[in-house]
């Protein structure tokens, strides 16, 4: 069953629709615990874009995407509370098939490559 956001969110810690499998650290509650422990595949991490949400657009008009960050997810979803929980990092943060930074001389994440795997359908 496909819950959106909801389920896109808590297939990090269990299986929802086979694919991809969850992390295989689902006890770590910060980045540095995670990194240190060493046994996780990478699914509690992702690259999110930084925008100015200054003017308020409740998204009738375009806004404009001033970065990227590496973001961890610290816990599971509530509905409840519909709140995501989660903290920001830089070290070892990178855009797989992406650039670095702000601008291609920077470092950090640059771009985001969306793709299509053809063998899947998945992307």
């Amino acid at each position: 069953m496909n819950n959106g956001p909801v389920t896109g969110f808590n297939s990090r810690w269990n299986v929802e629709d086979g694919f991809p499998d969850p992390d295989t650290d689902t006890t770590s509650k910060t980045y540095a615990e995670y990194i240190n422990a060493g046994n996780g595949n990478g699914r509690r991490t992702f690259v999110v874009p930084v925008v100015d949400c200054s003017e308020g657009t409740n998204g009738a008009k375009p806004i404009t995407i001033k970065g990227f960050a590496c973001f961890f997810l610290t816990q599971q979803y509530d509905k409840q509370e519909k709140v995501i929980w989660g903290e920001f990092y830089t070290s070892g943060c990178t855009v797989p098939s992406g650039g670095g930074g702000l601008n291609p001389t920077a470092t950090g994440p640059y771009k985001i490559q969306l793709y299509r795997d053809l063998a899947t359908g998945a992307s």
